[in-house]
C-alpha cells in the first residue's frame, strides 16, 4: 500500500510519530513523505508496519518509542532496505489505519493506526459506566471539545485549544457535583479524539439530560471577549453559520479528528 510513487534512488522519510490513548483505543500517527509505501502485518502479540526504502529523522527517532495499556513498547529493524516498526502489543485488538493529506494544521502527510479493543473488553467497560451513575440524580455530560490530533484554534502563546477545555471541563465537572442532585461525568478525561456520533453513544449510555459541549473559539479581533453559547434547537437552524458548523464538525468526525477551518 502506499501513498504514492517512489523513486528507488530516495529514502523515504518518517519525519515524527504521535501516539494518543483513549479509554477504548490507542492511535499511531505517523508524518511521511506523499510517497511513502508500507505493509501492515498483526498478529496478536505485535504490529509490524514495514515501510520501504525509509528513513527516520535523528531530531524526532525517540518519539517512536512508547508504551501504554495497548503496547508494550515498540522497536524499529531494518531488512535491506524496508525499515519494519515493531509495536509489540498486550493482546489482539482490532487494527484500522488510513493516510490523512497535508492541511493547515498539519504539514506533511499522516499514516493512522488505530488499534481498538475487542468486543469483550467494550461489553465490560460499557457494563462498569451504566453501574457507576445513580440513578436518582440528574446526569449531565460535559464534552471537551477537540482532542488528540485534533487540537482546535491554537492562541498567540501555543495555548492549544483541546487542553483549555478539557481544563474548563474538568472544573466544570467538579462544580456541578457538588449539588446532590446532580451528577456530571466527562466524555474524555484525557488528550484523545473522540468521534462525534461516539460521543452521542456516551450521552446515551450514562442516559444524560444534559450534553454541554465546551470550545475555545478564536478570532482575529483582540478585542473580543465573552462567551457563545449554542442551543439546541428543535426547529432547525438554515442560517449560513449553523449550516457551516455543522459542516465543519462532520469533517472532524469524518477525517479522525482534522478540522477543516470555517472562513
Amino acid at each position: 500500500m502506499g501513498i504514492g510513487s517512489v523513486s528507488a534512488d530516495e529514502k523515504t522519510m518518517l519525519y515524527d510519530f504521535r501516539y494518543w490513548t483513549a479509554p477504548d483505543h490507542t492511535r499511531i500517527v505517523i508524518d511521511t513523505q506523499e510517497n511513502a509505501f508500507y505493509d501492515i502485518f498483526t498478529s496478536k502479540d505485535y504490529i509490524i508496519l514495514s515501510v520501504e526504502n525509509a528513513k527516520v529523522l535523528s531530531e524526532t527517532f525517540s518519539h517512536l518509542f512508547f508504551e501504554d495499556k495497548r503496547i508494550e513498547r515498540a522497536q524499529i529493524k531494518r531488512d535491506h532496505e524496508t525499515l519494519k516498526l515493531i509495536f509489540h502489543t498486550k493482546d489482539l485488538y482490532s487494527v484500522k489505519y488510513f493516510n490523512l493529506p497535508p492541511n493547515q494544521k498539519y504539514k506533511y502527510h499522516r499514516l493512522v493506526i488505530d488499534l481498538y479493543d475487542s468486543k469483550s473488553s467494550k461489553s465490560k467497560t460499557k457494563v462498569a459506566i451504566e453501574k457507576s451513575t445513580p440513578s436518582d440524580k440528574i446526569i449531565i455530560l460535559v464534552d471537551a471539545g477537540h482532542g488528540g490530533e485534533d487540537y482546535g484554534a491554537v492562541g498567540k502563546n501555543k495555548t492549544r485549544e483541546k487542553d483549555v477545555n478539557l481544563a474548563i471541563a474538568k472544573k466544570l465537572v467538579n462544580t456541578i457535583n457538588k449539588n446532590k442532585d446532580l451528577s456530571a461525568t466527562l466524555t474524555r478525561n484525557g488528550d484523545y479524539y473522540i468521534p462525534l456520533t461516539k460521543r452521542i453513544t456516551i450521552a446515551q449510555n450514562q442516559q444524560a439530560t444534559m450534553f454541554i459541549s465546551i470550545h475555545a473559539d478564536a478570532v482575529e479581533s483582540t478585542s473580543a471577549k465573552g462567551a457563545s453559547i449554542y442551543t439546541l434547537s428543535e426547529k432547525g437552524n438554515n442560517s449560513k453559520l449553523a449550516k457551516q458548523l455543522e459542516q465543519s464538525e462532520n469533517s472532524v468526525d469524518q477525517f479522525g479528528g482534522v478540522e477543516t477551518v470555517i472562513d
